[in-house]
């Protein structure tokens, strides 16, 4: 008996079309934010952001960074990512629930930058510049409690997939 996997989580990635669409507006929405926030790098963690920021990464060349969750333990550091100094990064996200992801992501820059400054490499501060959300609906504006400003891909239907009633 074969095994009957059945999802509606991320469709808009799991289409050709859709997810091309996609990945081609968030790259360019991306490169828009770059030239506003001024930021070096983008960061993600686990399946829902690695699935856009790689694509999105080698599009526009902006570095990806990659946070690992607390149970990856094999292959490489809880950092790994495309090298080079970070001051400012975007965070890439498919939605924000309890916001547990992005304080997670926050904090495991801070800590590696202090890392970092104990083992005397050089670098600065650094800041997350923004959270850009994949799968979400417009509700916020701000981060919680931050200035982070938060921003929506809007997601378009290829012309070939609207059905006509």
């Amino acid at each position: 008996m074969a095994l009957n996997i059945n999802s509606d989580y991320h469709t808009h990635l799991r289409n050709e079309s859709r997810f091309e669409n996609t990945i081609h507006g968030m790259a360019k929405l991306i490169k828009n934010l770059q030239k506003k926030l001024k930021f070096t790098h983008m960061v993600c963690t686990g399946i829902s952001g690695q699935s856009v920021g790689w694509p999105i990464s080698f599009i526009t060349g902006i570095p990806l960074v990659v946070i690992r969750k607390a149970l990856e333990k094999s292959h490489g550091s809880r950092i790994v990512g495309q090298s080079g100094l970070c001051s400012k990064y975007i965070i890439i996200d498919d939605f924000i629930s309890s916001g547990e992801t992005i304080e997670r992501v926050i904090r495991e820059m801070k800590k590696e930058e202090k890392e970092q400054r104990r083992w005397d490499v050089a670098g600065g501060d650094t800041a997350c510049a923004g959270i850009l959300l994949h799968n979400s609906n417009k509700s916020h504006t701000m981060f919680e409690n931050t200035k982070i400003p938060i921003y929506y891909v809007e997601r378009k239907i290829p012309k070939k997939q609207v059905k006509k009633a």
